[in-house]
């Protein structure tokens, strides 16, 4: 009797196991194309990282200063000074400037031209 019921469930079995082969054959042999979606680059534009407290000056440059320096100096033109964490003295140099200090508590923004912008800075001298 267990030798008639295992005849009769071998096809069944076996379909089956013929089905699930199909399927991860299928399945095995897709293949996705390479998009390199991860090397994509993004340009930023200066008008990006203006702060909105210095957007009615004409900026004509970034100087990014860099770590742990003691000073950082812009030049005669009009610029965005971006502060680094440990700078301690941060000046425009001349010209219409957005000095933005990255902490305020300890660095020193310098007025040069009268025309500077301050942001998130200790002391302005």
């Amino acid at each position: 009797m267990i030798q008639r019921m295992l005849a009769r469930l071998m096809p069944v079995i076996l379909g089956a196991l013929v089905i699930v082969s199909v399927i991860s054959a299928v399945a095995a042999s897709n293949t996705v194309p390479t998009t390199r979606l991860t090397n994509q680059s993004l340009s930023i534009t200066m008008s990006q990282l203006v702060p909105p407290a210095c957007a009615g000056l004409n900026l004509t440059a970034i100087v990014v200063c860099p770590n742990n320096s003691n000073d950082c100096d812009g030049t005669s033109s009009n610029e965005l000074i971006l502060g680094a964490p440990g700078t301690q003295n941060l000046s425009g140099g001349g010209g219409a400037d957005c000095i933005v200090a990255s902490t305020a508590a300890s660095t020193n923004c310098h007025r040069v031209s009268g025309m500077e912008i301050f942001i998130n800075c200790g002391k302005v001298v």
